[in-house]
């Protein structure tokens, strides 16, 4: 074929680092924008947790700001994601003992 992937001047991102770096800055921007306007969403977004859309939960959202504990919500929310994330599907038999 040719030798341009050998050429110094080729790259597979068709940015130069400027280019990249004002990108860099502007979600940066971004980022402080949100944190500011909408801490709340932030929050979750930086639990790495998936953003849910349904019925469900937007009526829990409304709940928990209603009550001003979005804090509980996320933790709870954590809580039921790491107790599928370790498989850990029925607390409730952990405390049975079987005889």
């Amino acid at each position: 074929m040719t030798g341009v992937r050998d050429s110094p001047h080729f790259s597979f991102i068709p940015a130069t680092e400027t280019d990249i770096t004002e990108v860099f800055e502007l979600f940066d921007e971004l980022d402080s924008w949100l944190e500011c306007e909408v801490p709340d969403v932030m929050r979750w977004v930086n639990s790495g947790m998936a953003v849910r859309f349904d019925e469900d939960f937007r009526v829990m959202l409304a709940l928990a700001r209603e009550e001003d504990d979005f804090q509980g919500f996320l933790e709870y929310h954590e809580h039921r994601q790491a107790m599928i994330d370790n498989m850990d599907y029925c607390p409730a038999l952990t405390a049975i003992r079987i005889t």
